[in-house]
């Protein structure tokens, strides 16, 4: 990749890297900190002490902003601003094989072969789920009901966090490559992304187009754009999770916990693959798995039970290894 300041002036790959090596060697000293605090902090905060500590480590004009580019790197990963980002957890994930992955036509083929066999209905927004001390009957915006022995719930955290569902009882709980075609993705993250959501989306793409103009001055408008609204999508209500600051360490395991004969899954519940669509799929399996134990239990019939995945794994047969969702 090249890296282009503010004027639009490509940084020596060089400097790119030597910052990268002090960037590396920054992040490995937050470790110290990390080992000396008792009280969660966030990364940014950690990263300030190393600076204040290590004033060789510390930077000054270009090479400066090379260092708050890394930093925004991370952000990026994160989907979140550094100063909310946890310390303690950050990178205590497992990274999974295979590098990225780009969906070209989307997730719908991998969703296709999924469903098949399967009875899926599509715009049924479930608003309430009802435990019954026989199974569970869930509400739809519509007010149509489905009962059922038990529920999987694998809906984003945010819709969650949001309360768009009531429980009862309540409890809480560059692309050418790719594509072969000219496309560009500018991904802001953290509070510019929250920001930028707030704008119509021509202002939005003006943006991305006006930074993309200080890098290459000839750069033609768009043909055509698409702006996310990930955080005000009612599906949605914002992207993957990640770890925050003061998050408890077993955050992950209590969200996946079942309530009655209600589970839960996703990637905000995978505590090894958080963030990412492997995470997303593993303790879906994990899920189903838990709520076909629990119905032939109910009928007597758990000695026709065969286990598949007792825990979460990266061998599991997932249509492909994402890094991120």
């Amino acid at each position: 990749y090249a890296l282009y300041d503010i004027d639009g002036k490509k940084v020596p790959q060089d400097l790119v890297t030597k910052i990268g090596d002090a960037f590396e060697s920054i992040l490995k000293e937050t470790d110290k900190v990390r080992q000396e605090l008792s009280e969660d902090i966030s990364i940014l905060e950690a990263i300030t002490i190393v600076l204040e500590r290590r004033p060789d480590l510390r930077q000054e004009g270009l090479a400066y902003k090379v260092l708050q580019w890394y930093i925004c790197r991370m952000e990026g990963w994160f989907a979140s601003d550094a100063d909310t980002i946890s310390l303690k957890y950050w990178d205590q994930e497992e990274l999974l094989s295979g590098g990225h992955g780009l969906m070209v036509r989307g997730y719908r083929p991998v969703i296709n072969t999924l469903a098949k066999g399967l009875d899926i209905r599509l715009g049924h927004r479930v608003t309430k789920i009802t435990q019954r001390s026989n199974g569970v009957k869930v509400t739809v915006e519509d007010g149509r009901t489905f009962v059922a022995d038990a529920a999987v719930v694998a809906v984003p955290l945010g819709v969650l966090k949001a309360k768009r569902i009531t429980f009862e009882p309540s409890y809480f709980l560059n692309l050418h490559k790719a594509t072969g075609h000219p496309v560009l993705v500018y991904m802001p993250a953290g509070r510019l992304a929250l920001d930028m959501e707030k704008m119509s989306d021509e202002a939005a793409a003006n943006v991305a187009y006006m930074q993309l103009k200080t890098i290459l001055p000839d750069a033609c408008e768009p043909i055509q754009y698409l702006v996310s609204h990930w955080g005000t999508d009612i599906n949605s209500l914002g992207s993957y999770s990640f770890d925050t600051v003061g998050k408890p360490h077993d955050l992950y395991e209590r969200l996946r916990l079942p309530v009655g004969n209600i589970f839960f899954s996703g990637e905000a519940t995978s505590e090894k693959y958080p963030g990412t669509v492997h995470g997303a799929f593993s303790t879906g399996l994990m899920a189903a798995e838990e709520c076909r134990t629990r119905v032939l239990e109910r009928y007597g019939e758990l000695d026709l039970y065969h286990p598949v995945m007792g825990e979460e794994s990266a061998s599991v047969s997932a249509p492909l290894l994402i890094s991120r969702v």
